[in-house]
């Protein structure tokens, strides 16, 4: 019992034995929210980049301003009949 152990490590050893899990989950997760954060980007410069394209507007508003601007341009009634015109 009293012999001396042959096992010695120094203490930079033990604490990466001991954190090296840890430090697996923190690299792990960092790639996962990377690449969730990537995904995101692209797909708000999809929709942005689709609505652009395609002249989608973004508001209702935005729609009913253009329809009234298009009827004053071409001197209608700004606001429609009840036909609908």
């Amino acid at each position: 019992m009293g012999l001396p152990s042959s096992e010695f490590q120094m203490l930079g050893q033990l604490v990466d034995q001991a954190a090296s899990p840890k430090c697996l989950v923190t690299l792990l997760l960092g790639g996962f929210s990377l690449l969730a954060l990537t995904l995101a980007a692209l797909g708000i410069y999809g929709v942005i980049s689709y609505s652009v394209t395609h002249c989608v507007p973004l508001c209702a508003f935005v729609d009913i301003f253009h329809q009234i601007n298009r009827r004053v341009r071409i001197r209608e009634s700004p606001i429609p009949n009840a036909d609908g015109r």
